[in-house]
């Protein structure tokens, strides 16, 4: 959940003991983990490329990502290429400094109109 001035918030629920139908809501500042889903979403990377994403991301080499996904070495690097390139950065460390960025600003607010 994002709030109007971009502060990034997670809400867990459980349902509360006894049965009926109340249900407890912890709300907590979003880590970088819990906004990562959004800012890959936010960047319109293809299902492929958000899975390759998200393995680069948690630091698994080319070859590493490969074999998890059941693609040759030379498809990740496309991948990782076309995200580099819609992520506007040039390597490993910037995609993992934007995806998990404090602030998501291109992502707290609705287009004005």
């Amino acid at each position: 959940m994002c709030t109007p001035d971009g502060q990034w918030f997670a809400l867990h629920a459980s349902p509360l003991d006894g049965g009926g139908d109340e249900v407890a809501v912890v709300i907590s500042p979003a880590s970088p983990l819990h906004r990562l889903p959004v800012a890959i979403l936010a960047h319109g990377l293809s299902p492929r490329e958000r899975q390759v994403a998200l393995h680069a991301v948690r630091g698994s080499s080319t070859k590493d990502i490969a074999a998890l996904l059941h693609l040759t070495v030379p498809t990740i690097q496309q991948h990782v290429t076309a995200i580099l390139h819609k992520t506007g950065v040039r390597n490993r460390r910037e995609l993992v400094a934007v995806l998990t960025a404090e602030h998501l600003p291109t992502l707290a607010l609705p287009p004005k109109t």
